[in-house]
């Protein structure tokens, strides 16, 4: 039948009584996730030394599958596509594109849907000194023990030096920059060059793990600059800038400033083009540094994203497909 949609609704889809079903379910295969993603023993930094490529798998979704049609009070998380889903006709549903990873269980689903802005609480997290302070830190946002331990690393990787694969320098120096910062000559997420010219003419990477690009004509699709979920530790949160991209029609111009991006994902670069390029959605250089050196290994082991749930905040984010996640 229609969902009704409470007038308290959190983001303007989902209730705070939707949001708790959706908590206190076991999820009965999350080792067999965690190994997927190359994350089996979460006590170990899943970080190698600069520059290499992440596998991410875009060609299979993350679904919440039940053991049957009433049971409702466990699951497994399975990667499937179209096709493989069939074999689960009424027990599997959609809960985000792209892989699963240990950030896609029901759990950690309900805090990203309750907290629209991560960035600000978990930099806080980040900011503690000792490993212990900062996983109770991000356990009280109510993210589950695997979830934690990527955020952990992630915010640990982003605040080593520069030397050791991280961004402290950058990140320090712009500790009040606003997100977004139109111009600038220094581009941590640009890809070096023979990267660059290796993939030319780039369409938006955003675009591509969104799943939705067969949907929508690329042309209108108007994207937005989240940057990977997971933001740096001492990286600010003053609102983001909509703003819209052509994929396909824009002409390629070779930029004027040096790459520094090594990382790639899929042998692909690991920013979009449109987080340094000159222009609304271009991310100040702590972000971008974050993008480049933590986003890609977190991405892959995290697996869930507020833009892959179809998640949309209360002012809402334009080039989100919304999802209600009301299969619980």
């Amino acid at each position: 039948g229609l969902l009704q949609v409470h007038a308290a609704a959190v983001d303007g889809v989902h209730t705070p009584s939707m949001i708790a079903s959706l908590r206190g379910k076991e999820v009965l295969n999350i080792d067999e996730v965690k190994a997927s993603v190359n994350f089996a023993d979460s006590n170990v930094d899943p970080y190698p030394p600069l520059w290499y490529d992440t596998t991410i798998d875009y060609d299979n979704d993350c679904y919440v599958v039940y053991p049957n049609a009433t049971d409702r009070l466990t699951y497994e998380l399975r990667n499937l596509n179209k096709q493989t889903v069939k074999e689960y006709e009424g027990r599997a549903f959609l809960t985000h594109t792209g892989a699963c990873g240990v950030c896609s269980t029901l759990d950690d689903l309900a805090v990203y849907i309750e907290t629209p802005d991560l960035t600000t609480p978990v930099r806080k997290c980040a900011l503690q000194l000792f490993e212990p302070l900062i996983m109770g830190c991000l356990k009280n946002l109510g993210f589950t023990h695997e979830c934690s331990r990527i955020w952990f690393w992630n915010a640990k990787n982003t605040r080593k030096l520069h030397v050791q694969g991280g961004c402290f320098g950058t990140c320090f120096a712009r500790i009040l920059a606003d997100n977004n910062s139109p111009s600038g000559s220094y581009n941590p997420c640009q890809p070096l060059d023979e990267i660059r010219k290796k993939n030319k003419p780039m369409v938006s990477r955003l675009l591509e793990r969104d799943g939705s690009i067969d949907q929508v004509n690329k042309d209108k699709l108007q994207v937005k600059a989240d940057g990977s979920e997971a933001l740096g530790a001492v990286c600010l949160d003053n609102g983001k800038v909509d703003g819209q991209m052509k994929a396909s029609d824009k002409e390629y111009e070779e930029p004027e400033t040096e790459g520094h991006c090594g990382n790639t994902i899929n042998g692909k670069p690991a920013c979009d083009e449109t987080q340094w390029r000159n222009g609304p959605l271009r991310l100040n250089a702590c972000l971008q540094c974050d993008e480049c050196r933590s986003g890609p290994i977190f991405q892959k082991v995290a697996g869930r994203t507020r833009r892959a749930s179809g998640i949309v905040s209360a002012i809402g984010r334009i080039g989100v497909q919304q999802m209600v996640h009301d299969y619980v």
